[in-house]
């Protein structure tokens, strides 16, 4: 028709499609025509698509070409947004559809094709040009006002994509062809425009259409984007393809998919409008959103290479590979609206088809799968708690959070224990069985690195379920989903091992909680499952199925470590013999249907699985496989788990992970587990060890390798447990071969890194193996005696490791284990001869630095003990030989083996069977009986001397145990090393020498330092007298008196030779001697303490002084027989000292022991001057003869003389009378009486006798001496007190004055007191004196000496008032007398201080208080806190006012301002207080003659601390202006603080504001004050400024009630006028108040606020403008309805809520009578106002005081002002937006705590109840309103 325009329209014409196209596109090229030719070629196309045929589409690409498209693409580029133009791309985009349709295209080509070769021209395939196709129907895809435009553009889109692939993989193919024939590469003819729509936006705009409203519009657009990221994959394989041929060149490996979909998540792929297609009701799209989801994820399952490990924190963020995108979308779709959506799609009780659950299964498998794998990564085996230790990102914490409160376990659990997802063994991949695998892959991802899921799974108890679902032939069929083409059980073996090594690592609960679940797991044929899995082999030639494999045996391996180490803990062997029975029984089917020439048992198949795992990772390791990243990973798991299960099979109880913190003990190593499978864990270890071990072809042994890390990180603590459980329950032969296969190499390394690290765990097991390895290690075997050797080193350096002082008793414990381990494995080491050097080099000074910081702790436990026995044992093997003895004493050995001699023998209950000092005392001897080691040593000098002789002390004992008895050990090895060293001293000839050597002052200091030993020498020599006197009484028929027994238990009696003598007692007494004369010729403390000791001058307290005496007088009558007799023992054993024996050493110890028998005497004889013991002394040793025969020795005369003067004249009643009084006097006395008498004269003895006797009778006298002060522990501090005050009194009677005779400060009773308050003043932290009296001492001080103490101190104040009189100046300041001070101090307990209140004691504190005595006027305040009318009494009030008026300018709280205002601020409130309470009170304050200095300086203050107050300009205050004195007024605070021109506030000024304002408040009534206060411009203007201050809310609330109380008073020409009072209140009512910390019922509250600030605005609302009424009214408003609010919640403060809202309502009422506030009575205000009357008639609200009865009058108040609001016309209600209507449906909600609101009673029903009520204006009010709403 268009060629031949005389064919009319009822002509039918069918034209070829190469006669019509042609025509028909020429009027595409003319812009008049293209409009309808475009109209008609998308008719035509649309036609010819539903018929079925492409003639007419290839025509217009064939005939039309380029040009044809082009002009197409002209159309839909034309710019307009009008109907028409839209309409004509619609047709446009319309037509390019079909012309891209895939089917077309390809057909097209063939024709092309075709044509071509016939040598004619057409238009082809290339004529499309895709990229500007595609950025037309993007933009036009986006264009909402045509639906239809969009709905074309966006599936065209879907047609190019498709077309960009088929170019882009042709190009591929063109050169992979080209390279395959032999040539070279060239560049690509056609590069795919896809990965622009990233940079372009193109991927935006699709994911925005995902949400749209057309639903072909989503469909296309989910289309487009999955048909995006598939082309991408496709396009990617096949460039790595052809870079893989090419070697890199052409197209590159690099992946694109990565990057979109990243960019479909930035877009919204995983947001809201995919989970709108999740939930849809309609299946199709549903799926088709399904689809999308699993296209960003699904590779995550389906590609092998996904399944490798992730590294340790991995982060997806930086991972551009493709699969790190898949796992950023699986952790979006984790957080977003997509899981809950895929999780409603799987769920059993909902109806999709099946296949729909299927995808969305798959699909939530492969998200759950990304985040456990992730988590995992980051957790390193902790869990949640990893997490949060490494600081893991917070989605990857979100996610895993989501996933388990989503319910993913319930769907996971519900489908793997539905019965209609059983297979019922069928193997074949029904949609089911795909389902119940990813099921199992959920619950093992999650179980990865969630707790939280495993302790849910716990409790679910589903390890026997898990198993038993698993259990069938379909569960061991190849995964059809997983691309490693692991078993369908993999995930529920993953989870079944999780769970169980979970239980293990965290046990918790009764202790058989996990023999229960291995139970259950056995029960369900875990063992015989486990072997159908392992039997299934792997396939290690296959890249991929290997893997699959690979993971399933670790699973596998896994779930065997956790039920052998969970056997292993139960201490009831019933899991042990299940687990192997079991084991056993799959034996038998091993040996009798399967292959007998494999493994017979699950061990085996584990050993050889190890074997040929291990053999394999060699290859890896080695390199000579090239199998990928996910095969290398799973190859480590696999042999990891290997050797983890190994290892539980050889014996190893530690969790894996669980080991963490666990000290590996020797005691418990050694100790083997004895069950009847001792034998077969042998068996295990020996046939482990050889696999582990075993070397050759293949390379090193396995075990070193792993250790060093050579097969991941995974193995080293893995293979470090295998090898110490082959270590605990191998034999050495395992040990030897161990240590043979150079596992000490890395093990040394594992030490040191451990011992940096802090790891306990791995530190003790490799310490554990050294010590077991190491003996059997020689030289030149695989470098291990050199690792041992530094093993050594590490383990010495361990144990001077010092302990923290803020370390804790369990590190203290740890640390001190640690150190024993060591030492135990050095003993062990020890026996290895080629290890002794190092251990004599390394650890012999190590070990002496243990020693000595262990030396201290004296009470060590039996593992410390042990431990220094362990090291005893190596000394003591070390020194005996010579050269090591030497070193170990120039090591300092000898010092820290005396610590341990002193702290063992420290102890209260030694036991008797402790070898540690015994071995510690060995060493010593074999040190000392070398002379170079004995010098080395220093025994002296380093104080062994003395921690032997503490030994040998402790070691007395009265009765030894026969026949052996370590104490006697003690005591003979000791005294021979005391005997050694003793001969060194005396190694000079000459005596004289050695008195005056070092070495004789150190022995002497290490003898009398032991009071013990010193005191068992005593007791050791004493044993000569039998410890008897014997005596003739006949009256009582006694024949002997008993010695008292006061020196302690004896030595030991050993009968063999000992240094030199012949036996232990002998070797005593000879020491005794040659300390004694050491003693006697060295002048030095200690010679005086062995003395004091050995004469019991240091007797404890509860000792009996005579029995002392007695046995003093005995050891000294009993040495100096000894002496006078030559005692052996005593004689020197060189013949040529005896000489200086006569002559020096003898008469030195005979003229001590004269002296202390003489004072011995004194002190024991009885009153009557004869006592029968010293009676019977004398005759036993023949004291007068030994006196006599002394007589010739003139250094002796006269001391002898004495002593004979003194048995025969002294007089016993005084000197018993004073040692029976006191324990003190006692002491002090005897150190008097051993005084000797001037050299050269005879001594009057008995004049220093009645000396002494005076001073006793005297101190009997004054009372100081009483046995109530000895029953106390203060008596010495009593005694000395009481001393002190006899003094004074003695001093005041020798400087006794008649004109001071009646002051009181030089009255007794004041030295008294002062004594008494230094007794209880005591320093406090800042270094200052302080009296702490506890309260019953204040309550008994006040009771009996109150009077006193208050008669004392008024009687200062007269004495100072006459001195005063007669201008004398006073000798004692009154506030530093002691009974001011006391009585301050008893004043401060509140017992105390209302019995001085009762004695009239507040009038002598109230003249304290006048003096500025802080203390004073707080106790006044708290005196009288109850009754204030108390001040009145004496005018103690006035003595308070003085602080205002004093003259005495220069006192010193006056210049201490934080004291002053302290004391000024008391004050005020004390005077506050007295005039407010009563009428009384304030007119008295009033008239007083201070109250204008008081009311000035209060006035001054406000004035100060006000914005307004300006020092420099402000006059001084009236008050004190008129005063005639200007002295009398104490200083101002600018005059004494701060001399600026203003003062900044502070908290401490805030307080004193307050309290001043407070004080004014209270003398408002006063007329003259107020007056004042009224006419006083600055103070209103401070006062009002006062008002908002934020510092403090006391001030604020003072400052208010000090308005309020003035505003009475206001005029309208003066500054206090009714306006500046209504803004200041409005000010102060509008700011919201926020109460500081935590409330108290009396704090300051915002509601005490306001209620004041409305208080004071009721009393000049009347007076006000209109518009400020107005102002005052919405204020309240504002503030009523906020308050109601706090009313009816739960939250908030109500504290004198009450109180508030009654005040507004009142101003309400006065508001409600005022035209000018009628626009604040709003709808709101309505509303409030019925909320109140809801809530107090609500039945569950409760009235309590003191807020009930206000509460109910503001009811009243709102009924009212509701009814008088409603009272008028109808407009004028409208006019105020209130509708009768509305007000009867108010709602109110009442909060509840801890619970939802709840709606609280409605309008109508409460006034029914209001006018039900026994308040008549309340109900009349309320029947008033009702009428009015209904009305």
């Amino acid at each position: 028709m268009l060629n031949n325009p005389s064919t009319t329209i009822e002509d039918k014409v069918t034209i070829p499609p190469d006669v019509f196209v042609p025509a028909l596109i020429e009027h595409l090229y003319s812009r008049e025509t293209a409009d309808r030719t475009v109209r008609a070629i998308a008719s035509l196309l649309a036609l010819e698509s539903i018929a079925g045929k492409k003639d007419y589409t290839h025509a217009i690409v064939l005939h039309g070409g380029k040009r044809a498209i082009e002009s197409i693409m002209e159309l839909l580029e034309r710019t307009g947004n009008d109907r028409r133009t839209l309409f004509i791309q619609e047709q446009a985009a319309r037509a390019m559809f079909y012309l891209t349709e895939g089917k077309i295209l390809a057909s097209l080509q063939r024709k092309h094709e075709q044509l071509t070769a016939k040598g004619e021209e057409f238009g082809g395939v290339e004529s499309i040009d895709l990229p500007r196709a595609l950025r037309n129907m993007l933009d036009h895809c986006s264009v909402s006002k045509n639906p239809n435009l969009q709905r074309w553009s966006t599936s065209t889109i879907h047609h190019l994509v498709l077309e960009d692939q088929r170019r882009a993989t042709m190009a591929v193919n063109e050169v992979a062809a080209a390279v395959a024939s032999g040539q070279a590469p060239d560049d690509l003819e056609y590069n795919s425009f896809l990965d622009q729509l990233v940079s372009t936006g193109g991927i935006m705009i699709l994911c925005s259409l995902i949400g749209a409203e057309d639903a072909d519009t989503r469909a296309h657009a989910v289309a487009a984007c999955q048909a995006i990221l598939s082309s991408t994959r496709i396009m990617d394989n096949s460039r790595a393809a052809l870079a893989e041929m090419t070697g890199g060149q052409p197209g590159g490996s690099e992946t694109k998919d990565g990057e979109i979909v990243r960019a479909l998540i930035a877009g919204g792929g995983c947001g809201s409008s995919v989970s709108q297609l999740l939930i849809s009701a309609d299946n199709a799209v549903a799926g088709m959103g399904c689809d999308f989801v699993a296209s960003l994820v699904g590779p995550l399952l389906s590609q092998a290479a996904a399944t490798a490990s992730l590294p340790s924190q991995y982060d997806w963020r930086s991972d551009n590979d493709g699969m790190g995108a898949c796992r950023e979308a699986a952790l979006e779709i984790a957080t977003g609206a997509c899981l809950p959506a895929l999780l409603s799609l799987v769920r059993q009780h909902v109806r999709r088809p099946v296949e729909l659950k299927k995808s969305a299964m798959e699909t939530l498998a492969a998200v759950v799968l990304a985040v456990g794998e992730i988590g995992r990564a980051w957790a390193g085996g902790k869990y949640e708690e990893g997490l949060e230790m490494v600081g893991a990102p917070a989605k990857l914490k979100e996610a895993l959070l989501l996933l388990n409160e989503e319910g993913t376990i319930d769907a996971a659990l519900e489908l793997l224990q539905s019965t209609a997802a059983q297979s019922l063994g069928s193997a074949a991949d029904t949609p089911a069985s795909r389902m119940r695998e990813c099921a199992g892959i959920i619950l093992a991802s999650l179980t990865t690195c969630s707790a939280e899921a495993i302790m849910e799974l716990q409790t679910r108890k589903v390890v026997s379920p898990l198993l038993l679902a698993s259990n069938d032939a379909s569960m061991l069929s190849p995964s059809s989903i997983r691309g490693d083409t692991a078993p369908r059980c993999l995930g529920v073996l993953e989870t079944v091992a999780s769970v169980l090594m979970f239980a293990w690592q965290h046990p918790s609960g009764a202790s058989n909680e996990l023999l229960d679940q291995l139970i259950e797991a056995l029960d369900v044929g875990a063992i015989s499952f486990l072997s159908k899995v392992l039997l299934k082999g792997v396939e290690w030639d296959s890249k991929d199925k290997a893997v699959g494999g690979m993971k399933s045996a670790t699973a596998c391996f896994r779930l065997l470590c956790c039920l052998f180490g969970i056997a292993l803990t139960d201490e009831t062997t019933i899991g042990m013999k299940r687990l192997m029975d079991a084991v056993d029984a799959d034996s038998y089917n091993y040996n009798t249907g399967r292959n007998k020439k494999g493994p017979h048992n699950i061990v085996e198949a584990v050993l050889g699985s190890l074997q040929v795992a291990s053999a394999t990772a060699k290859k890896a390791l080695m390199g000579s496989l090239g199998q990928g990243a996910h095969y290398q990973t799973a190859l480590m798991d696999m042999l990891e788990a290997a050797v983890l299960a190994t290892g539980s099979m050889c014996g190893s109880s530690v969790a894996p992970g669980g080991g963490e913190g666990t000290l590996i003990k020797g005691e418990n190593f050694l100790a083997l587990r004895s069950d009847e499978y001792v034998s077969r864990r042998r068996d295990i270890c020996s046939a482990a060890c050889d696999v582990v071990v075993r070397s050759g072809r293949a390379g090193p042994p396995l075990l070193p390798t792993m250790l060093v890390g050579g097969f991941g990180e995974g193995t080293v603590v893995a293979s470090l447990r295998l090898s110490l459980a082959i270590a605990q329950n191998g034999v050495k032969t395992q040990h030897a071969k161990l240590a043979h296969s150079g596992i000490l190499v890395p093990i040394s390394d594992i030490l040191r890194s451990a011992l940096s690290n802090g790891d306990l765990y791995k530190f003790s097991a490799a310490l554990a193996l050294v010590r077991n390895c190491g003996p059997h290690v020689a030289s030149g075997e695989s470098g291990g005696l050199q690792s041992v050797r530094d093993a050594i080193r590490i383990a010495t350096n361990v144990m001077t490791l010092p302990i923290p002082h803020d370390a804790s008793i369990e590190q203290i414990e740890t640390q001190e284990s640690l150190k024993a381990e060591c030492i135990s494995a050095l003993e062990s080491l020890s026996h290895n001869a080629a290890l002794w050097n190092a251990i004599s080099t390394d650890a012999l000074p190590s070990m002496v630095r243990y020693l000595q910081s262990t030396g201290d702790s004296p009470g060590a436990s039996a593992r410390m003990r042990e431990t220094r026995c362990a090291a005893l044992r190596v000394f003591l093997q070390l020194v005996q030989v010579p050269s090591h003895a030497v070193s170990a004493a120039e090591s300092g050995l000898a010092q820290p083996l005396g610590k341990v001699l002193r702290n063992r023998a420290a102890k209260n209950s030694q036991e008797e069977d402790d070898e540690v000092p015994m071995l510690a005392l060995e060493v010593l001897q074999v040190i000392t009986k070398n002379d170079n080691a004995r010098r080395k040593a220093r025994i002296l000098d380093t104080g062994v001397a003395r921690d032997i002789c503490n030994a040998i002390g402790n070691a007395a004992t009265e009765k030894p145990k026969k026949p052996t008895d370590s104490r006697a050990n003690i005591t003979v090895i000791g005294l021979d090393i005391l005997q050694a060293v003793l001969r060194d001293v005396e190694s000079d000839v000459s005596t004289q020498s050695v008195l005056q050597s070092p070495a004789a002052i150190a022995f002497l200091d290490a003898v009398a330092s032991e009071r013990n030993f010193v005191r068992a020498m005593c007791s050791t020599l004493l044993l000569k007298t039998g410890m008897k006197l014997p005596v003739e009484d006949e009256e009582t028929g006694q024949d002997h008196y008993e010695i008292p027994k006061l020196y302690g238990p004896p030595l030991v009696l050993v009968r063999e030779a000992c240094g030199g003598y012949a036996n232990t007692h002998e070797a005593v007494a000879a020491i005794f001697f040659s300390v004694a004369v050491y003693a006697c010729a060295i002048d030095s403390k200690r010679s005086d303490a062995f003395w004091k000791t050995s004469l019991l001058k240091d007797a404890q307290p509860e000792s009996d002084p005579e029995e002392s005496a007695q046995t003093a007088a005995t050891f000294s009558a009993h040495l100096l027989s000894l002496l006078d007799s030559d005692y052996k023992p005593f004689m020197p054993l060189d013949p040529q000292r005896m000489e200086d024996f006569n002559l020096i050493s003898r008469p030195l110890v005979r003229h001590h022991l004269l002296e202390a028998l003489r004072d011995s005497i004194a002190a024991g004889v009885s009153g009557d001057g004869s006592d029968p013991y010293f009676v019977a002394l004398f005759v036993k040793f023949n004291v007068p003869r030994v006196l006599l025969t002394l007589w010739d020795d003139p250094a002796l005369l006269d001391v002898a003389f004495g002593l004979l003067k003194q048995v025969v004249e002294i007089d016993p009643d005084d000197v018993l009378h004073l040692f029976v009084e006191s324990k003190e006097a006692i002491q002090a006395l005897f150190n008097m009486l051993n005084l000797d008498p001037p050299a050269g004269t005879a001594t009057d003895i008995s004049e220093i006798r009645r000396f002494l006797a005076s001073i006793l009778g005297k101190l009997a006298e004054n009372g100081l001496l009483t046995d109530a002060v000895t029953k106390f522990d203060a008596r010495s501090a009593a005694i000395g007190a009481l001393a002190a005050a006899c003094l004074t009194e003695e001093a005041a009677v020798v400087n006794d004055d008649d004109d001071d005779e009646d002051m009181t400060s030089n009255r007794l009773s004041s030295g008294l007191m002062r004594c008494l308050v230094e007794l209880c003043t005591v320093r406090d932290a800042k270094g200052g004196n302080k009296i702490v009296l506890s309260a019953p001492e204040a309550e008994a001080i006040a009771k009996n000496l109150g009077k006193k103490i208050c008669h004392m101190v008024l009687s200062r104040f007269l004495e100072r008032a006459k001195l005063q009189e007669y201008e004398m100046e006073e000798e004692e300041e009154i506030m530093n007398a002691p009974d001011v001070a006391m009585l301050c101090a008893v004043a401060q307990h509140d017992a105390a201080l209302q019995i001085l209140r009762r004695i009239g004691g507040l009038h002598a504190l109230s003249q304290i208080a006048s003096e500025g005595e802080l203390s004073a006027v707080l106790v006044l305040k708290k005196a009288c806190q109850d009754d204030f009318s108390l001040l009145l009494e004496a005018d103690t009030f006035k003595s308070i006012m003085c602080l205002f008026s004093k003259k005495d300018h220069v006192a010193h709280w006056r210049t201490d301002v934080s004291l002053r205002r302290q004391i000024e601020g008391a004050a005020f409130d004390l005077l506050a207080s007295l005039c407010g309470v009563s009428q009384k009170g304030r007119k008295a304050v009033g008239a007083a003659e201070e109250c204008e200095q008081c009311t000035a300086r209060a006035i001054e203050i406000v004035g100060s601390l006000g914005d307004d107050a300006d020092a420099e300009d402000a006059a001084p205050p009236t008050v004190a202006a008129e005063s005639d004195d200007d002295d009398d007024a104490p200083p101002s605070y600018n005059a004494v603080e701060v001399p600026a021109d203003k003062i900044e506030m502070t908290a401490d000024d805030s307080a004193l504001c307050a309290s001043a304002m407070s004080f004014l408040s209270s003398l408002v009534s006063v007329p003259a004050i107020r007056k004042e206060l009224v006419e006083n411009d600055d103070f209103i203007k401070a006062s009002s400024s006062l008002v908002k201050t934020e510092i403090s809310l006391s001030l604020r609330y003072d400052s208010i009630k000090l308005i309020k109380s003035l505003a009475p008073f206001a005029t309208k020409d003066s500054t206090l006028n009714a306006d500046l009072v209504a803004d200041v209140l409005i000010e102060a009512l509008n700011a919201d108040v926020k109460s500081s910390g935590a409330v108290t019922a009396g704090e300051v509250n915002g509601n005490l606020i306001h209620g004041a600030a409305v208080g004071g605005l009721q009393i000049t609302f009347s007076t006000l403008e209109s518009d400020k009424q107005l102002d005052v009214a919405r204020s309240v408003v504002n503030r009523f309805t906020k308050s109601v609010k706090t009313l009816t919640v739960a939250k908030g403060d109500k504290r004198h809520l009450g109180q508030l809202i009654y005040n507004m309502t009142l101003i309400l009422l006065l508001a409600r009578g005022k035209d000018s506030s009628e626009e604040a009575f709003t709808k709101q205000l309505m509303s409030s106002l019925i909320n109140v009357v809801q809530w107090r008639y609500d039945p569950k609200t409760k009235l309590e005081d003191p807020d009930g009865k206000l509460l109910c009058a503001s009811v009243t108040h709102c009924l009212q002002v509701l009814s008088l609001t409603l009272m008028t016309t109808d407009e004028q209600v409208a006019s105020l937006g209130i509708k009768k209507s509305d007000l009867s449906g108010t709602v109110l909600m009442v909060a509840r705590p801890g619970k939802a609101p709840r709606k609280a009673i409605d309008m109508m029903s409460a006034l029914s109840k209001a006018i039900d009520g026994a308040d008549a204006a309340c109900g009349i009010a309320a029947a008033n309103l009702k009428n009015l709403i209904a009305s």
